[in-house]
């Protein structure tokens, strides 16, 4: 089972993540609900390269067209081989759901659009967060808002998997 990790230093270390996260924050909604989950598909696949044994067999299985070649597969495959937890892996199919969204409707859409503040809603790295005391300060003053939630997640979600890559790098390394 995947362990859980402090993410916020992770991140923090991480000028390209940082580099990222400031750009998406000024994105528009399609853009926002477009590259959130394109970043964590190729944390995801660099989650997995990790624990391949090589990376030629790894470019057999993640590449365009390859079995473990899409979002979905990847989230699926994580969290069946315990690299990822139940929780982040729902939120990631849940990012994945509001990416496709996004991606397959050409106009009419924002994070004020109910179906999409819903799913906004049910993060559960969001939530979980949310219920942690020294977390309540921030909380007060963070906006409530459906594009802030879904940032947050995608925050949260990358600081999650970059410290499941760094606990695979260590345990790779070791053996």
């Amino acid at each position: 089972m995947a362990r859980r990790h402090p993410v916020g230093h992770l991140v923090a270390q991480d000028t390209s993540v940082n580099e990222f996260l400031t750009e998406f924050q000024e994105e528009t909604d399609r853009a926002a609900a477009v590259l959130g989950p394109a970043m964590l598909d190729q944390l995801l696949k660099d989650l997995l390269d990790s624990t391949f044994v090589s990376a030629e067999s790894a470019k057999e299985l993640t590449g365009k067209m390859m079995p473990i070649g899409t979002f979905s597969s990847r989230i699926t495959l994580a969290y069946a081989i315990g690299l990822i937890t139940s929780e982040e892996a729902k939120d990631l199919h849940r990012m994945r759901e509001i990416r496709n969204r996004f991606a397959h409707r050409l106009h009419g859409l924002s994070f004020a659009t109910q179906a999409i503040r819903d799913s906004c809603g049910n993060f559960l790295l969001v939530k979980a967060s949310k219920g942690v005391k020294k977390n309540r300060k921030f909380f007060e003053d963070y906006p409530a808002d459906a594009r802030s939630t879904f940032n947050l997640a995608v925050t949260l979600a990358i600081g999650a998997v970059k410290a499941h890559i760094a606990e695979a790098t260590r345990i790779k390394a070791a053996t």
